[in-house]
């Protein structure tokens, strides 16, 4: 993938990750999620297990994002420079 794609992929994931449905969405996942682990009971060790696998995949959705973002970061930023670099 160029740089031009990264960038594009980059200013896209950005754009969604601030989009406000998906940021309610992803609020709404975490507040039911913390709030069933709250009211597990003690010996349902096994379903605040899984209700924490489900917010480490919360995370790791969002990280992933992030991740599309700084590359899409970088590659703007290296398209800049070569940009500046031929205007000389």
């Amino acid at each position: 993938m160029n740089d031009q794609e990264k960038a594009r992929r980059g200013e896209r994931a950005r754009q969604l990750l601030k989009d406000p449905l998906i940021e309610e969405s992803l609020e709404t996942l975490r507040r039911i999620t913390f709030g069933n682990i709250a009211s597990s009971h003690y010996s349902k060790v096994e379903e605040r297990e899984d209700l924490y696998k489900m917010l480490q995949a919360i995370k790791g959705f969002e990280n992933n994002f992030k991740k599309i973002m700084r590359d899409g970061e970088l590659a703007k930023s290296r398209l800049e420079q070569l940009k500046d670099k031929f205007k000389r």
